[in-house]
């Protein structure tokens, strides 16, 4: 069975997603407001760019640095980082992206951060941008895992009960989620990085439709 949604598309449209937590390197507090430094109309003083997803409250910064080659220059002051997890855990954080500076090139310490905050706190989830999207440029990196992180808690509880009707149905065959890019893939890596299913329900439409 392959199934479509535009569930998510929702959540992120209307802002009902998770309480999302941001952790970067410090210095890059304010990347998703920044962003490229491009405004949508160019010649209008009173243009309104939307909010973000992470309101600055729940943006906090760790002590660590990589080079654009991944050689690290600062390394990761691991008990600072965790003292501010446990805030925005405190404050009512759902669920936490992780975005360090040109991790795409190496994840070392995003993976070690992620894993002391997995081992700490198991009901927070977490995502991490060298998994998510490693790629350079860290605003598409840290707007795009912070999506991931908003939606993720409602993919992993809407994809485990969908799992759970058909097995009751006694409905046979595996079950495969339509891709924003009209390819497929497993429940397990759907729940992982549900963002890439943003558009699954109007790339399904089209192909049902070609």
């Amino acid at each position: 069975m392959v199934h479509a949604t535009t569930l998510f598309t929702n959540a992120l449209i209307e802002r009902k997603g998770a309480k999302t937590g941001l952790l970067t390197t410090a210095g890059f507090r304010d990347v998703l407001e920044i962003g490229r430094e491009r405004k949508y109309e160019l010649y209008d003083l009173f243009i309104e760019m939307p909010k973000p997803l992470v309101p600055r409250l729940w943006r906090r910064e760790a002590m660590e640095r990589l080079a654009a080659d991944g050689a690290v220059e600062k390394p990761l002051e691991l008990d600072g980082a965790l003292k501010e997890v446990a805030e925005l855990v405190e404050q009512g954080v759902e669920s936490l992206a992780i975005c360090f500076l040109h991790s795409y090139a190496n994840a070392a310490h995003e993976r070690a951060i992620g894993a002391a905050i997995a081992e700490r706190y198991q009901n927070l989830s977490i995502s991490l941008s060298s998994d998510v999207a490693p790629e350079i440029r860290e605003y598409l990196r840290a707007s795009t895992t912070v999506a991931n992180a908003y939606i993720r808690p409602l993919a992993e509880i809407y994809l485990e009960r969908l799992e759970q009707a058909l097995r009751a149905e006694g409905i046979p065959g595996g079950l495969f989620l339509m891709l924003s890019n009209g390819g497929l893939t497993h429940v397990s890596e759907a729940k992982r990085v549900p963002v890439q299913l943003l558009e699954s329900g109007p790339a399904a439409g089209a192909l049902a439709g070609a």
